[in-house]
């Protein structure tokens, strides 16, 4: 079989997510057609890039960006958080401005809803939810025709991509994804550019005998495991991780959040609130030791919560049984990874929209002690990111990020902290 001439990146039809090997033999990223898939594929994307017309009975739907919001240059950004501090990272938060909203037609709004339920609650797959919405498309075009109104407006108003569908409802969640070794679980970057390795390449510290173990001499072994596989369902260049890891972005999670009306007060919460009359009575987070003393580095004059803009976080690791019943089905276990930030008030800390859902690990079998490292953008927070632009601060501020309490059982503590047990070797 030779191998098709066109290869398409995509994002509306997912093809940015896949993988094929080339002529070298080298896994890149895009979804390899022959021509006349090619030709169809195209027709499929000007469908959905084509510009939604508007019509005359109308209901909120669709969030777009505000034209009138306020922009900022760039330079003027970047010279700002040069005065900070030079290391500082830019990010730009433009796009989690104050929205505005498109109106379409109301029949097609309930159509996207009721899809948008079907695969977030009921857990529908993307093919099924396809065929769906062709077929309402084709139930308002017939019905159109039979009662003299124009149904053939209001299906094009519906999309067949769910994805299109979420961003139209605002409700879209922007995942990080990486390729995870199945094996020893090291992660490896989703690049746009360059080759990808089709194997892992972590090395490990051999075990040995104490007795011929050298100092300086310990031997490291590669992983070696296969991270692709291919998908002979399709074509046999197709090439598909055998395990990803996908995630939240916690910078992309803060700058949503501080936009909402109110949400920066709250974060500033416990600068302004009374302090506890008896100092031997510990009532929150807010009132030890710690907080109240906690700095960056010795060479600071002030503690690390007492300037605005410093968020500190605590982290909970947890595994459970998707099966319930431990007794009747195999062992399999899920772990969830949330963050919460403790600036804000303890009423609104542990609320669900206010924490934050880092990860949901599938895995079939649990990370052992030493792989479980995820730290990512934590470290990059720690030194202080420069947002553009928030709700309260239109010509952008600096945020820090600090993880203080881990709040896990022993065995995830000793996962995430990097402890051993008491039977460690």
């Amino acid at each position: 079989m030779g191998r098709p001439k066109k290869i398409c990146t995509c994002h509306e039809l997912g093809c940015h997510n896949q993988y094929y090997e080339d002529l070298n033999n080298i896994v890149q990223h895009g979804r390899p057609m022959s021509d006349p898939v090619w030709k169809t594929h195209q027709l499929e994307l000007l469908k959905l890039r084509r510009p939604q017309p508007l019509v005359d009975q109308m209901v909120l739907a669709q969030n777009i960006e505000n034209p009138t919001q306020k922009t900022h240059e760039c330079s003027q950004i970047e010279q700002i958080c040069r005065q900070n501090n030079e290391r500082n990272l830019l990010f730009d938060t433009k796009k989690y401005e104050n929205k505005t909203f498109k109106f379409i037609d109301s029949h097609s709004l309930k159509v996207l809803v009721q899809a948008s339920s079907l695969y977030l609650k009921n857990g529908m797959s993307r093919d099924s939810i396809k065929e769906f919405l062709l077929s309402e498309r084709e139930k308002i075009t017939s019905l159109g025709e039979k009662f003299n109104f124009d149904g053939l407006s209001i299906a094009k108003e519906i999309p067949l991509s769910i994805e299109t569908i979420l961003v139209q409802l605002g409700i879209s969640m922007d995942f990080e994804k990486k390729i995870c070794c199945p094996e020893c679980f090291s992660l490896y970057d989703l690049t746009a550019t360059g080759h990808i390795n089709k194997q892992c390449t972590s090395k490990f510290i051999q075990p040995f005998p104490s007795s011929i173990v050298k100092l300086g001499s310990l031997a490291r072994k590669e992983c070696g495991s296969i991270l692709f596989k291919t998908d002979d369902k399709n074509d046999t260049s197709l090439q598909k991780p055998i395990c990803t890891f996908t995630y939240q972005s916690l910078q992309k999670w803060l700058a949503s959040h501080m936009w909402i009306p109110g949400f920066e007060k709250l974060l500033n919460a416990h600068n302004t609130h009374n302090s506890q009359t008896d100092p031997k009575v510990i009532s929150d987070i807010w009132h030890s030791k710690i907080w109240n003393t906690f700095k960056s580095s010795p060479r600071s004059k002030q503690a690390f919560t007492n300037r605005p803009g410093n968020l500190i976080f605590s982290l909970y690791v947890d595994w459970f049984n998707p099966f319930s019943n431990k007794g009747a089905a195999k062992s399999i276990s899920i772990g969830s990874i949330l963050l919460t930030c403790l600036n804000l008030p303890p009423s609104e800390c542990h609320k669900e929209e206010n924490m934050f859902l880092y990860a949901i690990i599938l895995v079939p079998k649990e990370p052992s002690l030493d792989q479980m490292n995820s730290i990512f953008e934590l470290q990059m927070l720690w030194n202080g990111i420069w947002f553009s632009n928030t709700h309260n601060f239109p010509q952008g501020r600096l945020i820090r990020v600090a993880l203080l309490p881990l709040i896990e059982d022993l065995p995830a503590l000793r996962k995430v902290a990097g402890f051993a047990s008491h039977l460690a070797n």
